[in-house]
């Protein structure tokens, strides 16, 4: 017996060690920042950004030029190298940022930000960079693509109330969904549905300032279709990131939200089926719901080839130097069952913008730091992971022996 579990736990050890993910640096950019990154049709990705202030010497006039946030986009092929990459804007007026791209059936859009004035725009280039037009568009939050064609933006436009509109190559709107018709006073993210229509996560406030969470969901022509209420005491503690919302192949919404305490945080993983019946809503991390000074906050979303979800998220350990605010990606199955956990310390400071699936298990990350203390500069990163992970070969899935 006792040789048995001493075999066992050999076995456990060595499958469990040789299923956690392979992480491998593909590209990198200097004093770069990501903001967006999409895969096209033609299976490269293109991403969006900025360009970091830097000091340089303007050799004709003899003088420094402290330049301001330049717009950024670039194009990656499947191993995360570079195709192209272009500085859009001249960095000398204004500070301007990328925050979303996304395509068309004639280049690609990115919605902009001015740092200076806090305004939006929307910027059109071809499939090499190269910009077509400019946008005014007030004040927006969030651009994706359109199933046929065109862009949905969601957010604030000249001051008026929060909608949703469809806009086509051109830019040009052709339909709008007033904060009226979603009766919601803040819309948080929306993405596309596998049925090819739109859903919404937002929210509205009540009396007592009760955050009530809804799903909303409307078609190409800008109809409404449908609308749940979720359970609010669920989100009750919890703050959303844009972008850790997702439907997965058999319809299923995934919610990752950082559960907040006084000087703790978890993340919360809900999971809604197609009707907006909550399947699970469970929490993950250290001393889960205790005020241990240790902040886990929750970075991107991406439903595993062979089942299951991975997230990625920071680790902040209060008065360590040990495992200090890190990279962390962890992985459950399709029941919210905890599968494999890693941290990355050669990753401090950084955030993931964005999973996207490449094939045989295998997922390109874009991941950007907000500083890079041992190298003093800020840093994009593209990497690529391997999920080693499989069901057959792990031991904590296995019958128990007795």
């Amino acid at each position: 017996m006792k040789n048995i579990i001493i075999i066992i736990s050999i076995l456990f050890i060595t499958n469990l060690s040789a299923q956690f993910p392979t992480l491998v640096e593909k590209n990198s950019f200097e004093n770069f920042e990501i903001s967006s990154l999409i895969k096209t049709k033609n299976g490269s990705f293109v991403l969006t950004g900025f360009f970091c202030p830097i000091l340089e010497v303007n050799e004709e006039k003899g003088e420094e030029i402290n330049y301001k946030n330049r717009l950024w986009s670039a194009e990656l092929d499947q191993n995360g190298k570079t195709i192209w990459s272009k500085i859009l804007t001249d960095g000398i007026k204004d500070s301007i940022i990328g925050k979303y791209i996304a395509e068309g059936n004639s280049g690609f859009l990115i919605l902009t930000k001015n740092l200076g004035n806090n305004q939006h725009q929307l910027v059109k280039i071809n499939n090499s960079g190269d910009i077509l037009w400019k946008r005014n568009v007030g004040k927006s939050s969030k651009l994706i693509s359109a199933n046929k064609g065109g862009y949905i933006l969601l957010g604030k436009y000249n001051k008026e109330n929060n909608w949703i509109y469809k806009l086509n190559e051109n830019g040009e709107e052709q339909w709008k969904i007033s904060m009226s018709q979603f009766n919601n006073q803040k819309m948080v993210d929306v993405i596309n549905t596998i049925d090819y229509q739109y859903i919404v996560l937002a929210y509205d406030i009540n009396e007592i300032g009760e955050k009530k969470w809804n799903l909303v969901k409307f078609n190409d022509e800008g109809k409404i279709t449908w609308k749940k209420k979720l359970v609010s005491n669920i989100f009750a503690n919890s703050d959303y990131k844009l972008g850790n919302f997702i439907q997965d192949k058999l319809g299923n919404y995934i919610i990752a939200t950082t559960e907040k305490y006084v000087i703790h945080s978890d993340i919360r993983i809900t999971k809604v089926n197609e009707k907006g019946a909550i399947l699970y809503s469970k929490l993950y991390g250290f001393d889960i719901g205790k005020d241990k000074p240790i902040n886990e906050i929750a970075y991107g979303i991406i439903e595993a080839e062979n089942g299951g979800y991975i997230f990625g998220g920071r680790i902040y350990k209060f008065a360590t130097s040990v495992g200090r605010d890190v990279l962390c990606l962890f992985r459950i199955d399709e029941n919210g069952n905890f599968l494999w956990f890693d941290s990355y310390r050669k990753f401090k400071y950084n955030n993931i913008i964005s999973f996207q699936t490449l094939n045989d298990n295998k997922y390109i990350i874009g991941l950007t730091s907000n500083w890079d203390d041992e190298r003093n500069k800020n840093y994009t990163f593209i990497l690529s992971l391997t999920d080693n992970f499989d069901a057959k070969n792990d031991p904590m899935l296995c019958p128990l022996v007795e």
